[in-house]
C-alpha cells in the first residue's frame, strides 16, 4: 500500500480545518438568529410563554410579565401557568390543554388570569405542542392576547344601547346631518317611525316658526363649540306643533374630525321644569337647512 505523501496529509488537514471553520460559522449564525428571535419575542405586544408537560413556566416574555406583575425570576421554573388562572377558568383550561395535546394546536379560548396584585383580567389563549425527535410532546408554546380593552368597549356599547333607549328622544346623524338612527322615544314624541326619517335631515320636524338667522347661528355655534342646547318649536307627523327641548352634540374622531351628531329631545309641554332655555340663541327649530 502506498504511503500518503505530505501533500495528501496537508490537504486532509486543510479540509478538516475548513469543515470546522464552516461549522463554527454556521453555529454562530444560528446563535445570532436565536438572539434576534428572542429580541422579537420580547418586543411583541402580546403575551408568550412556554411550559413543560406539568404546566410549569419554562420561559415568558416581557408583555406577559407586565400583565401579571411578576418578575421572570418569580415565574420561570417555580410557578405553573394554571396557578395564575381565576377559579372559573381552571376547569375549561384543563379541557383545553387535553385537546391541545391531542390536536397539536388550539386557539381562541377565553380565560381570566389573576395578577400579583389580585386584579383579574380577561385574555384569549392560543397553544400548540412542541414535539421531540420521536414525535412525542416535549412542551407547550402559548400566546395570550389581552381582552380588557375589548371588554371595556363592549361594556360602553351596552351602556350606550341602554341610554339610547331612554325616556328622552334620541337621534344620531352622520357628518352631513342625515339621520342614521332614532330611538323609540323619538317615535313616541314625533310620530315618525325610524324607517320614515332615516336618511332625512332633522328638519323633517320643522314647524316653520323660525327664520334662517336662527339656523345660521345654530350651525356656527355647533361648529365652534361642538355642543348646543335650547328650546325649539317642532311639528309632529300629525301636524301638531309642540315646544321641544333639544340638545345637540358633535362626535369627533381622535384627530378632531366630526363623524356624527347626537341629538336628545323631549317635549317641554309634557315635562315642565326640565332643562333650561338657551337665552343666547332663543327658540330654534331643528336644523333642516344645515348641510
Amino acid at each position: 500500500m502506498a504511503k500518503p505523501n505530505k501533500s495528501d496529509a496537508s490537504s486532509a488537514i486543510n479540509g478538516a480545518e475548513g469543515h470546522v471553520s464552516f461549522s463554527g460559522a454556521l453555529e454562530e449564525r444560528f446563535s445570532q438568529i436565536g438572539k434576534e428571535i428572542g429580541w422579537l419575542v420580547e418586543q411583541v405586544p402580546f403575551g408568550m410563554h412556554t411550559m413543560d408537560l406539568h404546566g410549569n413556566y419554562l420561559s415568558i416574555n416581557n408583555q406577559e410579565l407586565s400583565w401579571l406583575g411578576y418578575s421572570r425570576e418569580e415565574i420561570v421554573g417555580k410557578v405553573p401557568f394554571h396557578a395564575m388562572l381565576a377559579t372559573g377558568s381552571r376547569k375549561k383550561y384543563s379541557t383545553y390543554l387535553d385537546l391541545c395535546r391531542y390536536a397539536g394546536m388550539v386557539g381562541n379560548e377565553e380565560i381570566e388570569l389573576v395578577a400579583k396584585d389580585n386584579s383579574v383580567a380577561p385574555f384569549s389563549l392560543y397553544a400548540e405542542t412542541i414535539l421531540d425527535g420521536d414525535g412525542n410532546v416535549q412542551k407547550y408554546r402559548c400566546v395570550l392576547f389581552g381582552l380588557s380593552e375589548r371588554k371595556q368597549m363592549e361594556e360602553k356599547l351596552r351602556i350606550a344601547a341602554t341610554v339610547f333607549q331612554s325616556m328622552e328622544g334620541m337621534m344620531v346623524t352622520d357628518a352631513n346631518m342625515a339621520i342614521v338612527n332614532v330611538n323609540l322615544s323619538y317615535t313616541d314624541i314625533t310620530g315618525y317611525l325610524s324607517e320614515e326619517v332615516i336618511g332625512q335631515q332633522p328638519g323633517v320636524l320643522s314647524s316653520g316658526l323660525h327664520d334662517q338667522e336662527f339656523y345660521d347661528q345654530l350651525l356656527a355655534d355647533l361648529n365652534q363649540y361642538g355642543f348646543w342646547e335650547g328650546e325649539v318649536w317642532s311639528r309632529r307627523k300629525s301636524g301638531e306643533t309642540y315646544l321641544e327641548h333639544l340638545t345637540l352634540t358633535a362626535v369627533k374622531t381622535p384627530d378632531g374630525v366630526v363623524s356624527n351628531y347626537v341629538g336628545t329631545l323631549f317635549r317641554r309641554d309634557r315635562k315642565q321644569g326640565r332643562g333650561r332655555q338657551d337665552r343666547k340663541f332663543g327658540l330654534l327649530r331643528p336644523f333642516d337647512r344645515i348641510a
